[in-house]
């Protein structure tokens, strides 16, 4: 099995979060936990922050659908 690995830095720049507020995340259990990869090194596997952007995604879509369902029910 091949893991492609994201350092901080990167995983910050694709998500567009702060590095506190994906840490602060992170300990919340609301971002994918990192991969020790050394005493002071860790990487995100990328499969895992494509897959928590994409549920992102499907939460924002399922909003907006719920949304406009209750303002045809106004009309």
């Amino acid at each position: 099995m091949s893991a492609e690995l994201m350092s901080t830095r990167e995983c910050c720049e694709r998500v567009g979060l702060s590095r506190q507020e994906l840490w602060r995340r992170r300990r919340d259990g609301r971002f994918p936990e990192p991969i020790r990869l050394g005493a002071r090194r860790v990487g995100f596997r990328r499969e895992e922050i494509e897959a928590w952007i994409a549920t992102r995604i499907s939460e924002r879509d399922h909003r907006v659908a719920e949304r406009n369902a209750r303002k045809d029910e106004l009309k």
